[in-house]
């Protein structure tokens, strides 16, 4: 680009700011991606039948699953203005009462299968944020065996809180309850036993490093003991003080 003769070459334009859904997009674009969540989840739905939603006609080895996602968008810091979307993925199983397991395993707690913030139209969003409706709950039957195997982390499919190591044990429990007579009792205790076993260690290091913050500060105050207080009274200068 020339102006009277002389060649005039443009500053660069300044890089446009970050949006908060595009901030949160490339923090996603790091974690796993749950394709593979997506694609059991499309054929379980697609080859279970349509709008049912009772145990009754279930077999013994069998339990139905319900899915439902989770979408809204919050404020940012308080104002006005809305935050990216945010999408929420979350399953429950019903056990039937044929099946032999304790009433009070007959429901299992809610599993968060997965989270998106974000556009479902961004490139690296999960595929489950594209083909299903906020607030609408999914059915469909899956065996037993397998799915106690599925929140136990013993499959291959990629879960949130299993890929986090955050599984609770009140849904352990309930994979062990629904696993007898099933081939996967063996498998799911041993999960369990891994699970106690990294509890344990991560309380001992907790109290470890409490113990450890103890005596470095009772160290800290034998070497370096506190500053003797001055005699010192209202009312008199700091020549005065000296000499008391």
């Amino acid at each position: 680009m020339k102006i009277n003769g002389k060649t005039f070459v443009p500053p660069p334009l300044p890089l446009r700011p970050r949006t908060p859904a595009e901030k949160f997009r490339a923090g996603n674009a790091r974690e796993p991606h749950h394709h593979p969540l997506s694609a059991w989840l499309k054929n379980a739905m697609a080859t279970s039948p349509r709008g049912e939603k009772d145990t009754t006609d279930l077999e013994d080895d069998e339990v139905l699953c319900c899915i439902h996602m989770r979408h809204n968008q919050a404020p940012i810091d308080n104002t006005i203005f809305l935050g990216p979307d945010r999408y929420h993925l979350f399953m429950s199983i019903e056990t039937p009462s044929s099946a032999g397991v304790a009433r009070a395993y007959n429901t299992s707690p809610y599993l968060m299968l997965g989270h998106w913030m974000g556009s479902h139209n961004d490139g690296d969003a999960p595929p489950w944020t594209a083909y299903l409706t906020k607030d609408v709950p999914y059915h469909f039957r899956q065996y037993r065996d397998f799915m106690v195997r599925f929140v136990s982390g013993l499959t291959d499919i990629w879960v949130g809180d299993i890929a986090k190591q955050t599984v609770s044990p009140a849904m352990i429990n309930w994979a062990i309850a629904n696993a007898k007579g099933t081939g996967a009792l063996s498998e799911v205790k041993y999960q369990r036993r891994r699970l106690i076993a990294r509890l344990e260690r991560e309380a001992a290091a907790s109290a470890d490093l409490d113990e450890r913050l103890v005596l470095g500060s009772e160290a800290l105050q034998a070497t370096t003991p506190l500053r003797e207080s001055t005699n010192w009274r209202r009312g008199t200068r700091l020549r005065a003080r000296k000499s008391i």
